[in-house]
């Protein structure tokens, strides 16, 4: 019996530790990216022909699952960019600000769309927000390779 009551009360103290230690994590995240957004890249001074090499080349999150590769950039516009499984719509470049809305159709799914925005944090890491055509975001980070 006070095996039973031993193995109970550990077990209820490993899942609490593991409650608390989630709870730690996600308290942060928010101040990871806090800290990002701080140390946004300043690119006022920049040239255009500078400001387009920050861009140009694949972008992919640390676990590779979501990636996009630019091509081409004439002024401020996107005129060629890569996706998984997506085509370029249109996007823009404001100084240190990315926007790229792109169009994905699946079989037996349909179409859908979505908005990807972004900031580049330094010359090789952006922050990034993709938001789909029902609302849904997801935020991540990119580096380019």
């Amino acid at each position: 019996m006070k095996r039973k009551v031993l193995a109970v009360l550990l077990s209820a103290a490993t899942v609490a530790t593991l409650f608390a230690a989630d709870a730690r994590a996600r308290q942060a995240r928010p101040r990871d990216l806090q800290r990002q957004e701080v140390t946004e890249l300043d690119t006022s001074g920049m040239s255009l022909a500078a400001l387009r090499n920050l861009y140009i080349g694949t972008w992919r999150d640390q676990g590779g699952r979501f990636w996009f590769s630019i091509d081409k950039i004439a002024g401020a516009q996107v005129q060629s960019a890569s996706f998984r499984m997506a085509h370029l719509k249109d996007g823009q470049i404001r100084g240190n600000q990315l926007t790229l809305n792109s169009m994905s159709c699946v079989l037996l799914i349909g179409c859908y769309s979505y908005a990807i925005t972004g900031k580049l944090l330094t010359n090789s890491r952006m922050d990034m927000r993709a938001t789909d055509d029902a609302g849904d975001t997801v935020h991540f980070v990119l580096v380019r390779k």
